[in-house]
């Protein structure tokens, strides 16, 4: 399957529509991420920035912001390179998140942390066949099982490799029936004209904003009237004071409970949080390091917060609802 980009509309192509020439229609409307202008036939209307669409990923990252990021992709992709085995097979990501062969002790805890996204967040809240933004998506795991779910997924990434990045969605396209849309694009300057998305995801990707409270705004920008923003599957650390330096990927913010719940005040948005159980293992962990004086690890809850409409004065809030 492919992803083509025209009119300045999305669409995807099955392996037997593109047989007939055929297409269906997303109905996503792209906006201009370097000037915010209106798209026409991929290409800017105001400042002429084409977006292209390569091997049926779309490109919206203009050059300036490709150089921009150059360093952190490179230093992204070579920490992945090291920590990674050969080229896997499709097995390997249709299993993600959960724990499969050659995959780490680490997908575990995503996997159950997915089940609670998707069952005490999702399911309740949205109508089959929502449109949800899968923002920072890298090798598009989430995209698939939120199709799988029923929902219409766009899946959003700097990264572009075939095992990490947006290339590797490619082992999820014969298994099913119509392939999502995939962008790269700066989830600070999302390529999305505004209120379009039931939701928006951001699935161990947020911590690696340059601004944490400019992609979340942009997120709720891209969302429909009381649609919805997520963060999940993200380290939340007790304070500031009680981290370390991740040595997993480039050097990313550290986001506190506190500092998240600053940032629903900033956006006047009230967050519920949901926790994922993540076993006795984890527990344990936890009181070890309590035990012998050593920082607690981080937390992975689920932040979920409904878009407050314009000009219902409803915004304003005093804290968190925990679920």
């Amino acid at each position: 399957m492919r992803t083509t980009a025209s009119s300045g509309k999305l669409a995807t192509k099955s392996r037997e529509e593109i047989n007939a020439s055929g297409s269906v229609s997303l109905e996503i409307e792209l906006k201009c991420p370097r000037c915010g202008g209106a798209v026409q036939h991929q290409t800017c209307s105001d400042c002429a920035f084409h977006i292209r669409t390569v091997q049926g990923i779309v490109h919206a990252l203009p050059p300036e912001r490709v150089a921009y990021y150059a360093r952190f992709v490179e230093e992204y992709e070579r920490i992945c390179r090291e920590q990674s085995s050969p080229p896997r097979s499709d097995k390997y990501y249709l299993d993600l998140p959960y724990r499969s062969s050659g995959s780490s002790a680490d997908w575990a805890s995503r996997g159950r942390s997915f089940d609670c996204l998707l069952w005490r967040v999702l399911k309740p809240a949205l109508p089959r066949n929502a449109r949800i933004l899968d923002i920072g998506a890298g090798n598009c795991w989430l995209s698939y099982r939120l199709a799988l779910a029923g929902y219409n997924p766009c899946a959003v990434d700097l990264l572009m490799n075939d095992q990490h990045g947006l290339k590797a969605a490619e082992h999820y396209q014969n298994y099913l029936p119509e392939f999502f849309p995939r962008i790269r694009a700066d989830m600070g300057q999302l390529p999305f004209r505004d209120g379009q998305f039931h939701a928006a995801i951001f699935n161990a990707s947020i911590q690696y904003a340059d601004d944490v409270e400019v992609a979340l705004r942009e997120a709720l920008r891209c969302c429909m009237a009381s649609g919805l923003v997520i963060i999940s599957d993200t380290p939340i650390h007790p304070s500031a004071k009680n981290t370390r330096r991740s040595t997993t990927g480039p050097p990313a913010p550290f986001l506190t409970d506190e500092s998240i719940n600053k940032l629903g005040l900033r956006l006047k948005i009230c967050w519920t949080v949901h926790s994922a159980q993540f076993g006795s293992k984890w527990t344990l962990r936890r009181m070890y390091a309590m035990l012998r004086n050593r920082p607690e690890p981080p937390e992975f809850p689920i932040y979920a917060a409904r878009k407050v409409p314009q000009g219902t004065g409803s915004g304003i809030c005093k804290g968190m609802t925990i679920r």
